[in-house]
């Protein structure tokens, strides 16, 4: 089970998804590469996100004009999302 909250942020310039990611179960955390999928000049575009720890925020630069970050639409990784 993964806690998750993310949204596209604009600093300096430049564009991000960012947000939190947390695991509910931290005696069984597992590594996981997250796809965050997301509009740009009308097509669907892709960034993966390391979770390397069991609680953490993360911050991943996209496309200046990203909009509609989802993460894994597709339900590709075995993790339940919240």
């Amino acid at each position: 089970d993964l806690d998750v909250s993310q949204s596209i942020t604009f600093e300096a310039g430049k564009t991000y998804i960012s947000g939190h990611l947390k695991q509910r179960d931290r005696a069984h955390f597992k590594v996981l590469v997250l796809p965050f999928v997301y509009e740009t000049k009308g097509s669907r575009t892709t960034k993966l996100v390391l979770m390397d720890k069991a609680d953490m925020d993360f911050k991943a630069e996209v496309a200046p004009d990203a909009s509609g970050a989802v993460l894994d639409p597709g339900r590709t990784t075995l993790v339940y999302y919240h």
